[in-house]
C-alpha cells in the first residue's frame, strides 16, 4: 500500500484493488486474505507527439488536437505546436478521455537554427503555471534539416515555444511530419486541411556534449570465456561416448 501510495504521488496513475479469501477460522473468529494491487501507469512520456479527442479539445478551450507532452507528473503537461498554449490535464480527466502517442522519441529529426524571426509574442496568459516554470516563449524560426548541409537549400519556417532557449547555430530536435509515413499522421494533415505545421520542434540539442557523454573513460570487465566450439565438440562427444555404451549394454 505505500508502494502504491508512493506511485500516486509521483505519475498519474489507475489503481484497481482485489481481494481473495485464503483462509478463515471460525474458533479464533479469523480470516486470512490476499490482497492484489493493480496500477496502470498513464501510456505518455515527455517529448512525445499526441493527438487530442475533440470532446477533450473542447473541455481545454479550443486547444490542440495535435500537441507536445513536455512534462509527465500527476498531471499531462502539453503545449498546442501552432498557439503554443499550454495547460495540464489532471488524472481523472484524462482516464476520462484517454488517448496516446502519435511520435515518440526514435522519430526526431536534427536540424539547426538558420535565423530567429522574434516577433515578440505574448502567451503569459494561456501558460500554466508549469509552463512559466520552464520560461516559454513563442518566436518563429527558419530551420534547416543538417543533413542538407551543402547538399540543398531547403529550410522551414515554424513556430516554437523555446524562443529563450534557443540561438543562431543552435541544433534542435523536431518531428519532421512531411517524412513520417504513419497513419496517424496522415489523419492529423487530413483534420488540419493543409494548415499543419510542416515540423513539430521539440527541444534545444547538445550534439557535443552527448558525444562526450558516449565516450567513456572506463570499460566493463568480463569474465574469461571459453570457446564455442571446444564446447559444442565436447557435447558432441559425450554424447557419442553414452551411445556407444547404451549398445554395448543391449548386447550383453
Amino acid at each position: 500500500m505505500r508502494l502504491v501510495d508512493f506511485i500516486k504521488h509521483k505519475i498519474a496513475c489507475q489503481t484497481k484493488e482485489a481481494k481473495e479469501l485464503i483462509s478463515q477460522d471460525f474458533t479464533n473468529n479469523t480470516t486470512t486474505y490476499k490482497y492484489t494491487y493493480l496500477v496502470e501507469l498513464i501510456p505518455l512520456c515527455k517529448e512525445d507527439l499526441v493527438w487530442i479527442p475533440k470532446t477533450l479539445s473542447r473541455l481545454l478551450g479550443g486547444m490542440g488536437p495535435l500537441c507536445v507532452v513536455y512534462k509527465v507528473s500527476t498531471a499531462v503537461h502539453i503545449v498546442d505546436v501552432l498557439t503554443m498554449k499550454t495547460t495540464e490535464i489532471d488524472q481523472a480527466t484524462y482516464w476520462k478521455h484517454k488517448f496516446g502517442q502519435l511520435c515518440s522519441k526514435d522519430k526526431l529529426t536534427e536540424f539547426v537554427i538558420i535565423n530567429i524571426i522574434d516577433e515578440e509574442y505574448d502567451i503569459n496568459t494561456s501558460m500554466s503555471r508549469a509552463a512559466m516554470k520552464e520560461k516559454f516563449h513563442m518566436v518563429e524560426v527558419e530551420v534547416a534539416r543538417k543533413e542538407d548541409f551543402g547538399k540543398n537549400n531547403d529550410t522551414f519556417i515554424v513556430k516554437t515555444h523555446l524562443g529563450n532557449h534557443l540561438k543562431y547555430n543552435d541544433s534542435v530536435l523536431a518531428y519532421d511530419l512531411n517524412s513520417l509515413a504513419m497513419q496517424e499522421i496522415d489523419n492529423v494533415k487530413a483534420e488540419y486541411k493543409g494548415q499543419y505545421p510542416d515540423l513539430v520542434i521539440v527541444k534545444k540539442y547538445y550534439p557535443k556534449y552527448r558525444k562526450r557523454q558516449q565516450s567513456r573513460y572506463w570499460k566493463l570487465q568480463h569474465m574469461p570465456k571459453e570457446d564455442e566450439n571446444e564446447e559444442m565438440k565436447e557435447f558432441a562427444g559425450d554424447g557419442e561416448q553414452k551411445t556407444k555404451k547404451q549398445k554395448r549394454f543391449k548386447r550383453d
